[in-house]
């Protein structure tokens, strides 16, 4: 079966997509933990880049995520006050979808 990550990024079930290109979709969580929460979320099925040993994709894959992430900030206008980015790194880290993403999370104060 499909995951729904994959669905999402090939336009096969719908999302509130705030940001697109042709490597990532970025789009709203279903279940936010903050005012704004966005998943930053690889076109390709990536399970876990952190599991294995760190390649150069890995690291371009990474790399792509934090510059999206500086993109999103400005779009969502919170470049100033601040924003998050968490990756949920296998079951016990509390990652239900089993396709890399990122988290962007703002519009509050964080505490750890």
């Amino acid at each position: 079966m499909e995951c729904i990550f994959c669905k999402i990024v090939q336009n096969k079930m719908p999302a509130d997509i705030l940001y697109r290109d042709t490597d990532f979709a970025v789009f709203k969580d279903i279940n936010p933990h903050a005012p704004i929460h966005y998943l930053i979320v690889p076109s390709e099925h990536i399970t876990q880049p952190l599991k294995d040993q760190v390649d150069h994709k890995t690291i371009v894959v990474l790399g792509k995520v934090f510059s999206i992430a500086k993109k999103i900030a400005k779009i969502l206008d919170v470049e100033e006050n601040g924003w998050r980015l968490v990756q949920n790194n296998g079951r016990d880290a509390g990652q239900v979808i089993e396709h890399f993403h990122i988290h962007f999370l703002a519009g509050k104060k964080m505490r750890m």
